[in-house]
């Protein structure tokens, strides 16, 4: 019995994150009568039903990822750092005191560690799953949206959203997929996109297939009421549509969540090893060069010789 674990979902020519099965506790079996690999209960019906493709199921971990508490203690920590070695600098330089007094910064890399472990302590805890935005957006062939806009429609459709500590343009969320897609329906019928990716030899392709199923979850825009109604009703009001308004500006800590490379060309480098002069790389080298190169070596030599003759 497999527990914390459960099955992804890929679907071809889409990207899609769905946690399946949903009962985590179900039994998985060996399939012994073949020793072949574990055998995952299926999905009924097995096709996606923005698509009607075929699922492509991998396993992955239903847990949390970190452990929460562990990560705001690291963040308090290398606050704490920061502030001591921020006033022991300012305390040094006032007292014009030499270098051997001057604090020495114990993380080299405070500012990387304490984005990171600030964009994991924004993560939603139960949401192992992500997108990409750029993947949904190719998969329909629309330009990008807005990662506000996208995150105002999910809130406004009464779902969390967050960011992921390790991509950029990836986000984290408890919507559903169908929910998602009819997002970006609505996305798609203010923006249109070239009839060229759903017609013609491009008729059945993913993106044709989802914005035929037309709008599952949610409609395309917010509804207007007439009356006077209250901020409240409106909310209520459009729980149902589409709306992509940020009416809650979310402030974020400040942090370096995304840091740079610190030099060009930063990364490992080769591994050590001895140097030979660049005219015996030149000798040993098999290509036309190099034998160019022992040529024009041997014509200097026969010169050489024949100077030294004339001279004697």
């Amino acid at each position: 019995k497999r527990k914390n674990k459960g099955t992804k979902k890929k679907i071809d020519g889409e990207e899609q994150s769905d946690e399946a099965p949903k009962n985590p506790e179900k039994t998985i079996e060996k399939n012994e009568s073949t020793n072949g690999p574990i055998l995952a209960p299926l999905p009924d019906p097995f096709k996606c039903p923005e698509t009607g493709s075929g699922f492509k199921i991998g396993g992955f971990w239903l847990e949390r990822l970190h452990d929460f508490d562990a990560v705001e203690k690291a963040i308090t920590v290398l606050d704490k750092y920061a502030e001591n070695t921020e006033n022991s600098s300012n305390n040094a330089m006032d007292t014009d005191a030499s270098d051997s007094v001057r604090p020495k910064a114990i993380f080299q890399t405070h500012k990387p560690m304490h984005g990171l472990l600030t964009a994991v302590s924004e993560e939603l805890p139960d949401s192992p799953l992500y997108y990409t935005s750029p993947g949904l957006c190719h998969t329909m062939h629309c330009s990008a949206i807005p990662r506000q806009k996208l995150n105002a429609a999910i809130r406004n459709a009464g779902y969390e959203v967050s960011a992921y500590h390790k991509q950029p343009d990836a986000i984290k969320t408890t919507a559903p997929p169908d929910v998602i897609w009819d997002i970006f329906r609505a996305w798609v019928a203010e923006n249109p996109i070239s009839k060229k990716w759903t017609e013609g030899k491009n008729e059945n392709s993913a993106a044709a297939r989802i914005l035929k199923r037309g709008m599952v979850s949610l409609n395309e825009g917010p509804k207007k009421s007439n009356d006077s109604s209250s901020a409240e009703d409106e909310v209520k009001n459009n729980m149902k549509c589409v709306d992509f308004t940020e009416y809650v500006k979310i402030e974020k800590k400040k942090a370096v969540r995304f840091p740079m490379n610190p030099a060009p060309n930063w990364g490992p480098k080769p591994r050590a090893g001895t140097k030979r002069p660049l005219d015996e790389n030149k000798i040993n080298n098999n290509d036309s060069s190099g034998k160019k190169f022992k040529e024009e070596e041997a014509d200097t030599a026969k010169v050489a010789a024949t100077d030294s003759s004339g001279n004697g």
